[in-house]
């Protein structure tokens, strides 16, 4: 399965392929929020923000790979990643792959000074891709027992650093967070300018999702 538009660097089609079975192996080729289509949004996202080509073709394997804490246990992820990383141009001990590697391993923390350009560009890559309408629809794929907002109190929001699933209306205060907070904050100039429309799109949300509630005399 290729989405339409999808970009495919040359020499990495049976790489492509790998990743989608991996997918399948897993029942995650459309599952929940972290499935096939997420990862090749992430890759095409990673691909569009790099600046160099060197950072584009890393960054777009790691976006192809990001998923793979959510299926291979910390002892499994080291073997899947170097047979994963055979079928690329990059072998194990390159400095590509160690950038690759590290990069996916810490895709989900915070930002740090010491992030490598491959890191910079995947943890960017991995909040633009799905602002606006996907990631309240993803926020529901993978929280689907959460509450959408606290019924006793409906504007309030919990220590999103402590707990961003008690709720979709937290969790989209999470990802506007994304947007100032210094942890998350995109660091990557044309990842900056992509995500203005989508925070533009959240806050109205949250604004309409407010005034539903009033007309119901329920916020």
């Amino acid at each position: 399965m290729k989405p339409k538009g999808m970009i495919i660097p040359q020499y990495m089609e049976i790489f492509f392929d790998f990743v989608e079975k991996d997918h399948e192996k897993h029942n995650a080729l459309a599952r929940g929020g972290h499935d096939f289509l997420h990862a090749c949004r992430v890759a095409q996202s990673a691909w569009i923000i790099s600046e160099k080509y060197s950072t584009k073709v890393c960054a777009w394997i790691a976006g192809m790979l990001h998923n793979t804490d959510r299926f291979y246990s910390e002892k499994e992820i080291p073997n899947f990643l170097k047979r994963a990383l055979s079928l690329t141009p990059f072998h194990s001990q390159s400095l590509e792959s160690t950038m690759i590697i590290e990069s996916i391993l810490n895709h989900h923390k915070p930002n740090d000074e010491n992030d490598n350009e491959v890191t910079i560009v995947l943890k960017d890559a991995d909040r633009i891709s799905d602002l606006e309408i996907i990631q309240i629809i993803r926020s529901a794929q993978f929280h689907p027992h959460s509450f959408i907002y606290d019924p006793e109190n409906p504007s309030h929001v919990v220590d999103t650093s402590k707990d961003f699933s008690s709720s979709l209306f937290t969790n989209i205060h999470r990802v506007l967070e994304w947007e100032h907070d210094p942890k998350m904050q995109l660091r990557n100039p044309k990842a900056i300018e992509m995500a203005k429309p989508g925070f533009i799109f959240l806050k109205q949300a949250l604004n309409d999702f407010e005034r539903q509630l009033a007309l119901l005399s329920m916020w």
